[in-house]
């Protein structure tokens, strides 16, 4: 097991040899005084330079700037300093010192005094956190970072050291950001930064701090303690935080502020609590943007917050797709090419799209059980009396087809109304296209399932059987004579579950397969599954020297529906989860 964590290292020393507050010794190797050290700094004939001449940034931080790193910045870190929200940036011009939090979606900046340099360096918060070990009683620690990022950089006081590897700087223009952010369009406020904090903080409160074991299992939902989306917004001499719990309801605190205009605009309770916590007491400007692609403006004197509002329907896609996920398993959250997603995997196709309309997203649940309607006049008739037993899902006709579906609020969803709607939504499809079809004509929808196996049956069988060359398996243009002495099977990591997945999912699921057949000591080459009309194609393994049972259990360890069986006279498609199996000649 391996203790890397990304290429960052940690070192904590007493002084150097040859550090100015160490006496040294005459014959240390270090020591400068020694003519003959190769590695001496001083010796003309080296060409290493030390840590200490490398090109670098140092600045003497005293406590009343480490507090304002702590205080104003610490809050916005993110919490992998492998991400760039998770270091601090120093900047260095317009004849200031600057400290600021950064990623795609904020801009944290504190100013901690003048300086006539131009520089900017990552610095890593571990640095930060170690200025109270090195600085000592003295009150002051020496950070240095150097230019290079790949070079080392360090914190060093009356009490010690420490060290870490350098990081390059991101390629992000703070400075135009902010310039360009100051100068947009806003609706400007001011009020007292105390009552904005409090407020913060009562609005992200959750509306239960419910026990587990909690009678109501509904208020108990780890989900219904988590805060949802804040909507911060502003109104003729007020400031309001709008927050929707689920189960609970609305609820909206409201500040008398300084400014005109109303605008609402969707933040994170992550982003809001980091500002509360940068905020001091006093004067607090805040900035509602009229253009929702700008950011939200937050200052004080000598701090900025820079954070961009939410995109609510992302957000809510992704509440959405975690109660998907739940409910139908991992797969579920890959669209198709119209965006929806399939929930059935069996029976008539039902499906699930989000839409976005007026200000509320809809989460639609649907399946067509008819198409190709010959009467759809007198069908009218029939759906609408159907329609008046229906009170959860209704019958639609659409041009010359018959849905069924039904829709709930997104924002407010939970696991149970979705599941609830699926189980009607499916029920009266499964049921209804048949009847429809004898009555008033058309085509029913075939069953999911149905499909699949039809597509199965029709797949040409390809296989690497000498390295660069492949040769097909079944139909025509097979081999008369089959190059195996038993029957070999054909198994992909592909689309599991049935569920179309992206491609390099499935590159990686097939690499996993790969490894499981070597576990397995399986003979194997490369094989390739393709549809009769050569529209789709399904990379996989055929294997050799296994037992069909075997064979299965691997094909389940990779949720996959069947897998094919292929000897010399026919080609069967074998279920994996069930006892289905159909046949057919290999030529």
């Amino acid at each position: 097991m391996s203790d890397d964590d990304g290429g960052e290292s940690e070192h904590w020393s007493e002084p150097l040899p040859g550090h100015p507050g160490d006496p040294g010794d005459p014959g240390d190797p270090g020591d400068p005084g020694d003519p003959d050290d190769p590695g001496d700094p001083g010796d003309p004939g080296d060409d290493n330079l030390s840590l200490l001449d490398e090109p670098a940034v140092t600045v003497e931080i005293d406590e009343v700037e480490w507090q304002l790193i702590l205080s104003r910045l610490a809050p916005a870190l993110a919490e992998d300093e492998r991400a760039i929200g998770g270091n601090l940036l120093l900047l260095l011009g317009g004849g200031e010192r600057r400290w600021a939090v950064v990623d795609e979606h904020r801009v944290f900046i504190a100013t901690a005094g003048a300086d006539e340099r131009e520089a900017r360096v990552l610095v890593s918060p571990r640095l930060i956190d170690s200025w109270r070990l090195v600085a000592g009683e003295s009150g002051v620690a020496t950070l240095r970072v150097p230019l290079d990022a790949n070079g080392t950089a360090s914190i060093e006081g009356e009490a010690g050291l420490v060290m870490v590897d350098s990081r390059p700087v991101p390629d992000l223009p703070v400075e135009e950001i902010l310039v360009y952010q100051r100068h947009r369009p806003r609706l400007v406020h001011s009020l007292d930064a105390e009552t904005f904090v409090m407020a913060s903080h009562v609005a992200r409160r959750p509306p239960t701090l419910a026990d587990p074991r909690s009678a109501d299992p509904v208020l108990a939902d780890e989900e219904a303690l988590r805060a949802p989306v804040m909507w911060l917004g502003c109104d003729d001499g007020t400031i309001a935080f709008d927050v929707y719990w689920p189960h609970v309801g609305l609820s909206t605190h409201a500040l008398w502020s300084v400014g005109p205009g109303s605008a609402n605009l969707p933040l994170s309770a992550e982003a809001i609590a980091a500002v509360g916590s940068a905020l001091e007491g006093g004067p607090l400007t805040i900035g509602l943007p009229e253009d929702d692609g700008d950011a939200v403006w937050f200052e004080q004197d000598g701090f900025v917050a820079a954070v961009m509002a939410l995109d609510p329907d992302g957000h809510v896609r992704r509440q959405v797709e975690e109660q998907l996920a739940d409910l139908f398993g991992e797969g579920v959250v890959h669209r198709d090419e119209d965006g929806d997603y399939r929930l059935s995997m069996d029976g008539v196709p039902v499906w699930a799209q989000l839409e976005p309309t007026d200000g509320v997203t809809w989460l639609h649940v649907f399946a067509q059980v008819l198409s190709d309607v010959a009467d759809p006049d007198d069908l009218l008739t029939e759906l609408n009396q159907l329609n008046v037993a229906s009170p959860v899902a209704k019958i639609v006709l659409v041009d010359d087809s018959v849905y069924v579906q039904g829709s709930l609020v997104a924002e407010t969803l939970d696991p149970a109304e979705i599941s609830t709607l699926y189980d009607r939504v499916r029920l009266v499809a499964d049921d209804l296209g048949p009847a429809l079809a004898v009555r008033f004509g058309g085509s029913a929808v075939v069953p999911v399932g149905d499909r699949r196996w039809d597509r199965y049956g029709q797949t040409v069988i390809s296989a690497e059987l000498r390295p660069g060359i492949w040769t097909q398996l079944n139909g025509d243009s097979s081999p008369e004579e089959f190059p195996f002495d038993a029957p070999v099977f054909i198994v992909t990591a592909w689309n599991p579950d049935g569920r179309v997945r992206p491609d390099g999912l499935n590159r990686e699921a097939n690499m996993r397969l790969a490894a499981a057949i070597a576990r397995e000591q399986l003979g194997c080459c490369r094989a390739l599954g393709t549809s009769g009309d050569g529209s789709h194609a399904e990379p996989g393994y055929l294997i050799w020297g296994v037992t069909r049972e075997a064979a299965v259990e691997l094909g389940a360890e990779f949720a996959q529906e069947a897998i094919f069986e292929v000897s010399a006279t026919e080609v069967a498609v074998v279920g994996v989860s069930s006892n289905r199996r159909i046949a057919g000649p290999r030529r």
